[in-house]
């Protein structure tokens, strides 16, 4: 895999050019007679370098312009990666159909159930993983360089996901919508309740595969209990409802709004939910970068010895209590202490400016932070100062 955080992006703040020469199509590896779907290793290995290449090529990005041309691979190793993922889900569906779940295949360590076509979609969660964790590696060390970077690197990142996003959409029709209308998407029954799940549960329960699921297609059929299931429904869609309200969508609004809220909540979910490839992404990107830069780190503390474990085992969790800090104090945060030096330097011009914060507020928002956070709220009022 291409070094993302070293190479993927050249900046150079305002001085740089906004010109970018069209990249060359890349051309598809050579295979000889193998066949790139006869398992997931082959599989991989045929897709790698195209995914290199459109989300970790080198390419020149300007904080005057930051639109450039995405990499892109040549239309017969797109359509070339398009078959094998369809060939791959198709036979890895045949072979399967007749054989008796494989009980000592534990779910993978993110929480996706280990089931037919998962394995593809847990190998891309990881390799975003990689790709972020190299781009924050990659982060300057001086304060004063980091928002270029950041913006930068997040644009170069987010164009090439767009791009990836559209040579997957296989994944997403055969693994992903079969895993949401499972009731393993970003929203799912328990998130109404333990009472409200059991009620459903107790007359929706099918077998695929050996594996007992939750249909929520099946939550309107016919039968006894057919009232209580509406009104779970109704319930879900009202708590649906609630959760997209949180990223800006207002009931009435156009299809555009209501899928660029739908796309932040899943990126919002945790690592147990089967969201989208592009929202896949994008919840790396808050995991695996942001969250990192917004961490507070702890001065003045001595060091646990359990890694952040409490004498059970579980990982704490408990936060210190809130101080009020001096309206001019410091931020903590590395970014946060960033933008607030990006936001009072006067080298640049003030266009260049309002498109980096933007940028800033747009990638929270996509990525699933949660509009509560201090410095989320910063950028806002930046924004909307005259």
């Amino acid at each position: 895999m291409a070094n993302a955080g070293s190479s993927s992006v050249e900046h150079n703040g305002a001085s740089a050019s906004s010109t970018t020469p069209s990249p060359m199509l890349m051309a598809a590896p050579m295979t000889g007679s193998a066949n790139p779907a006869a398992s997931l290793h082959s599989l991989w290995s045929y897709m790698t370098p195209a995914l290199d290449y459109i989300l970790c090529s080198p390419c020149n990005i300007s904080l005057h312009d930051l639109s450039f041309k995405t990499p892109a691979i040549d239309p017969a190793y797109h359509m070339g990666i398009h078959t094998a993922v369809y060939n791959y889900y198709t036979g890895t569906r045949k072979h399967r159909h007749d054989e008796p779940p494989d009980q000592s295949t534990p779910d993978n360590p993110n929480g996706f159930p280990a089931l037919m076509g998962s394995e593809l979609y847990t190998q891309l969660d990881r390799y975003f993983e990689s790709v972020v964790r190299d781009i924050l590696l990659g982060a300057p060390l001086e304060d004063s360089e980091l928002i270029p970077y950041y913006v930068t690197a997040y644009t170069r990142y987010a164009a090439g996901l767009q791009a990836i996003h559209r040579l997957l959409n296989y994944v997403n029709r055969h693994y992903v919508r079969r895993e949401v209308d499972d009731d393993r998407g970003w929203l799912r029954l328990a998130d109404l309740g333990p009472l409200a799940e059991e009620e459903v549960i107790s007359t929706t329960k099918i077998s695929r595969n050996g594996r007992s699921i939750t249909h929520l297609n099946t939550l309107v059929a016919a039968g006894n209990q057919e009232e209580a299931r509406q009104q779970v429904v109704r319930r879900l869609r009202g708590l649906r409802m609630k959760e997209l309200k949180k990223w800006g969508y207002v009931e009435g609004d156009g299809a555009e709004k209501l899928a660029q809220a739908e796309q932040s909540a899943e990126a919002a979910s945790t690592l147990d939910r089967v969201v989208p490839i592009q929202s896949l992404a994008y919840r790396r990107w808050r995991l695996d970068c942001i969250e990192p830069l917004l961490t507070i780190p702890d001065e003045g503390q001595k060091p646990s010895t359990s890694g952040g474990r409490t004498r059970g085992g579980r990982r704490s969790t408990k936060s210190p209590p809130p101080t009020k800090s001096p309206p001019n104090a410091i931020p903590k945060g590395r970014l946060a202490r960033a933008c607030k030096m990006f936001f009072e330097t006067g080298t640049l011009p003030m266009d260049d400016k309002l498109r980096s914060v933007q940028c800033i507020r747009d990638s929270f928002l996509v990525c699933g932070v949660r509009r509560d956070v201090a410095l989320l709220k910063r950028l806002e009022k930046y924004l909307a100062s005259p």
